[in-house]
């Protein structure tokens, strides 16, 4: 699958669970691992992908402190890009 036609995919779908990925034909391999969240390469393109880990047991995990670790992470950088 090329880059455009996996971003079309992409954002006409919003995935956001690996098995929903999974669903819409994306393959995927682990590159890394962190505290708050899992990174990997969708086989075929160039996209990487991040997925929060998930707290908690069962069919229902919390996703809370991995999507504000993000989010705090996603405005640092803007910060930092703004700067001379």
């Amino acid at each position: 699958m090329k880059t455009t036609k996996a971003l079309r995919i992409i954002r006409l779908n919003k995935p956001v669970t690996p098995a929903r990925w999974k669903e819409l034909g994306f393959k995927f391999k682990v590159i890394g691992a962190g505290v708050f969240r899992e990174v990997c390469r969708v086989i075929g393109t160039d996209l990487v992908v991040k997925f929060p880990l998930g707290e908690g047991r069962g069919p229902v995990f919390d996703y809370h402190e991995g999507v504000q670790h993000s989010k705090a992470e996603m405005n640092r950088l803007g910060r930092l890009a703004r700067i001379d």
